[in-house]
């Protein structure tokens, strides 16, 4: 199965399944590590990477549907910056995280800010220092909860 996240995610991979005999990592997945640009194109989507700022490599995602050009755009773990502003641009959906605590993560309001360009915003990942209902009134946009199907374009 393929799986792409950061650099180095086949070793930590490998280091946390130590141990298991045989470790299965390396038959389950197929790593491939991402970078600023990264393309990878998955049946009707293709998928690019964007490099956030989260103080290590962090990545945002931008999801085209091919026939459609429908975007869906995930900001991943992030604080602002102009990589984020990219990611949202014209995206039909943006699913931003609103965690509001720290110099990497975004506030309601950064998520606001980011998404204005997005044909909707939608918030995640909401820190334990604010209620949904604080973040959803600061942002200005509802948050996602388990199990919500969000229908884009």
């Amino acid at each position: 199965m393929p799986l792409y996240g950061p650099p180095g995610l086949a070793a930590r991979l490998e280091a946390y399944l130590h141990g298991a005999a045989p470790n299965p990592a390396g038959a389950a997945f197929e790593v491939h590590e991402l970078h600023d640009g990264h393309r990878a194109d998955v049946g009707d989507l293709i998928l690019t990477s964007h490099a956030v700022e989260h103080g290590l490599p962090a990545f945002g995602l931008r999801a085209t549907h091919r026939d459609t050009d429908t975007v869906f755009a995930y900001s991943g773990d992030t604080g602002p910056c102009p990589a984020l502003d990219a990611l949202a641009d014209g995206a039909d959906l943006f699913l931003c995280e609103a965690d509001g605590a720290g110099p990497h993560h975004c506030a309601p309001e950064d998520a606001a800010r980011a998404g204005r360009s997005a044909a909707r915003l939608l918030l995640t990942h909401v820190g334990h220092t604010l209620t949904e209902a604080e973040a959803a009134e600061r942002a200005g946009a509802p948050v996602a909860r388990p199990g919500d199907v969000v229908v884009v374009g």
